[in-house]
């Protein structure tokens, strides 16, 4: 839910409205995430295992056009 707020309306996003959306105190989040950017970055960024997909996926395709990046 986090992630479709912030992709919706960035950085502007109220963490008051996504507590009230998903139904919970905005205390709840700052409790989890401690600020607004820490939120952020949890919300935006792929989980480390999407991560390490996504790498694998980049270098496949390097290699592929024999790039050997690292």
């Amino acid at each position: 839910m986090a992630r479709s707020l912030f992709l919706k309306e960035e950085a502007k996003a109220s963490t008051r409205t996504l507590a009230k959306t998903v139904g919970i105190s905005e205390a709840v989040i700052f409790q989890r995430f401690g600020t607004k950017e820490d939120l952020f970055f949890a919300a935006i960024m792929p989980p480390e295992a999407q991560l390490e997909s996504i790498v694998n996926l980049q270098r496949l395709a390097w290699s592929s056009t024999g790039d050997h990046r690292p």
